[in-house]
């Protein structure tokens, strides 16, 4: 088994992990961008404007968490496993009776 191949296969999730985590809501803000929006004016709307960019912001937010956490993951197997091959390969220690 190639396990350079497997290893190339979880880099390459890892870094698709991070590049998605960016994707979301990098240099958003909710209060910026109503404000910007109706320049100032308006009560009601800019108040639902910017619930709606909150609610945006901490989805964004949660997603990029999720890929966080993924990458993350990803990592830690990658480690385990190249630890549990490195293992396989070591000279078995001689038994001395």
């Amino acid at each position: 088994m190639n396990l350079n191949l497997h290893y190339d296969a979880l880099e390459q999730c890892r870094r698709e992990a991070r590049n998605q985590a960016k994707n979301f809501g990098e240099g958003f803000s909710a209060k910026t961008t109503a404000t910007g929006l109706l320049g100032g004016v308006g009560g009601t709307l800019l108040a639902k404007i910017a619930a709606v960019e909150t609610l945006v912001e901490d989805e964004f937010r949660a997603a990029r968490t999720l890929f966080d956490g993924v990458e993350t993951g990803l990592d830690s197997v990658d480690r385990i496993v190249r630890k549990a091959h490195g293992a396989l390969y070591q000279p078995k220690p001689e038994m001395t009776v």
